[in-house]
């Protein structure tokens, strides 16, 4: 298995990766390609988004699903990975997102909890994600 700083950086680039080419449309919109993106998730794995909304279950898979090449020219910088904890099957890492797009950018700051699963690429598995709006200009 990989190493904490090291399992958690890779997982979360990676991991944006996908959902890059999810949302601009760079790979087809099948549930195969949807099921890259969730096998990486705990089955309940909750996303609270940086307007404060919770987004889980069936809701977080719609969400996803709904959001197929729905941000054209979509690009994501992930930056600052920092480890938080590391205990007994849980993993804490906190990290940055830069997202560009046709027309338009933001940035917020993330905590993820992952669970460890040595059968999930990197040996981490998301389980809860946290962001939260950077209040910044955009800066390359």
């Amino acid at each position: 298995m990989a190493t904490f700083r090291t399992g958690s950086d890779m997982e979360i680039v990676d991991h944006h990766r996908l959902i890059e080419a999810w949302f601009n449309g760079a790979v087809p919109g099948t549930e195969a390609e949807l099921d890259r993106i969730l096998e990486r998730h705990e089955p309940d794995a909750a996303l609270i988004g940086p307007d404060g909304q919770l987004c889980q279950g069936e809701h977080l898979i719609k969400r996803l699903r709904d959001g197929y090449a729905s941000v054209p020219g979509l690009s994501i910088e992930i930056r600052n990975v920092q480890p938080v904890l590391s205990t007994g099957d849980l993993v804490i890492a906190s990290y940055e997102e830069w997202r560009r797009w046709i027309g338009g950018s933001n940035a917020r700051t993330s905590t993820v909890v992952f669970t460890l699963d040595s059968d999930a690429r990197h040996g981490l598995r998301w389980r809860h994600l946290h962001e939260t709006w950077l209040n910044v200009g955009w800066a390359p």
